[in-house]
This record gives C-alpha cells, structure tokens and sequence, in this order.
C-alpha cells in the first residue's frame, strides 16, 4: 500500500532496482487492499504463498537465512543468550 498515491496502491520504482528495497508486513497489505472496496468493488481476494525454500524470486533469501552467514553482521551475536540468539533469527 502506498499511502502517497492517490489510490493507495503504487508501483515499484523504475530507479530502484533492488529486489530487497523495502518490506512489508502482509497483514496491513491486505487490509489496505481490501480497504480499496469503497471505491472499487471486487467479488473475490486472492492472496498467494509461496515457498520460500524453492520460489526462484526468494530461495536465496531463504538460503542465506538459513545458512546463518548473517549472524557475522550482528555484534556480539556469539555473546547473546540462546532466547535473544533465536529471537534475531525469528525477526
């Protein structure tokens, strides 16, 4: 949902190529979607999930994840409690 176009909803743009520019949370994609029926009425809302393990788009963000090749970014990690350890892994 883009709050700055005047419909809500917006495309990526064409100067930022990055596959990894921003985030979103799901949930508040999908109220915002479904907030649009005010002004554009729709019989049916799909959403879809795809695997994260073997989706082209998004399995070298899953490997990478997983590999924990990451932990070497966050200082200390080595130091952290095993609850604060699994917490940054979760996020």
């Amino acid at each position: 949902m883009d709050v700055k176009s005047r419909d809500g909803l917006a495309l990526r743009e064409s100067e930022n190529k990055s596959n990894m520019n921003e985030s979103v949370d799901s949930h508040q994609a999908a109220l915002g979607v479904a907030a649009t029926q005010k002004w554009l009425k729709f019989d049916l809302f799909m959403t879809w999930t795809c695997n994260q393990s073997e989706h082209p788009g998004i399995k070298h963000l899953h490997s990478f994840k997983e590999s924990m090749e990451w932990t070497q970014y966050i200082p200390d990690y080595e130091k952290l409690s095993s609850w604060n350890k699994n917490h940054v892994k979760i996020i």
